[in-house]
């Protein structure tokens, strides 16, 4: 039913500050990664200016609230720099978009990172600002699965590891997918096309999601 809201009906949701938040952390780890793509070595200090420069102050509720975000930021990009320094990886994309055909439609999508292996395959990373997640959740994530198969066919490289990154607590859980998952994942996402091209957005009752849903005064299972 959210998607209906917000992708059919074109109706805005209200600015969050988790998103501002996700939005400015990724913005500064992409430009520290592209400096490091280039053969550059940036500082600490590079960091957290690009930080400072492409923070997204958004639905704050107040300027403490938004302050105390900030130097949470600051603490997790210090981790992240941290990590960078002792392993030395040089990304091979960033932000890479693809469109990736499953049977006669098209998945788009960015990923926001791809390192090479030692051994030729690639580690797909995602960052994430929000709590950490356990391996039994990260290996159903759908979204690493549309990824792997995005890697896996269009740029030829096999996805050894299926990372989120949760940046707020220094900690990257990885996982990976056989070939039998990816088909699911394709016929998932079949699944899906069909459901929203026959119109059919049943509302998908969660009592914690709906709780921070933008549309829940609009949802019929709110009314019920």
């Amino acid at each position: 039913m959210a998607y209906r809201l917000a992708a059919v009906l074109k109706i805005p949701g209200k600015p969050q500050p988790y998103f501002s938040f996700g939005r400015s952390i990724h913005l500064a780890l992409r430009r520290f990664f592209e400096m490091v793509r280039d053969g550059k070595d940036p500082s600490l200090e590079d960091l957290l200016t690009l930080y400072e420069e492409n923070w997204q102050d958004d639905g704050y509720i107040t300027p403490a609230h938004q302050e105390a975000s900030r130097e949470e930021g600051k603490r997790a990009l210090e981790a992240v720099y941290a990590r960078h320094k002792a392993n030395g990886v040089r990304p091979l994309h960033l932000e890479w978009e693809f469109t990736l055909p499953i049977g006669p439609h098209y998945v788009h999508g960015f990923i926001d990172r791809i390192d090479l292996t030692s051994d030729g395959a690639c580690e797909v990373l995602d960052y994430k600002t929000g709590k950490s997640q356990e391996r039994k959740n990260v290996d159903k994530d759908l979204q690493l699965g549309l990824y792997a198969i995005a890697v896996k066919e269009l740029l030829k490289l096999s996805p050894e590891r299926l990372s989120l990154y949760f940046v707020s607590a220094d900690e990257v859980v990885s996982s990976d997918r056989t070939d039998a998952q990816l088909e699911e994942v394709k016929q998932k996402v079949l699944a899906v096309a069909d459901l929203i091209l026959a119109g059919r957005f049943e509302p998908n009752r969660d009592r914690h999601r709906c709780s921070r849903c933008d549309y829940s005064s609009l949802c019929p299972a709110t009314e019920e």
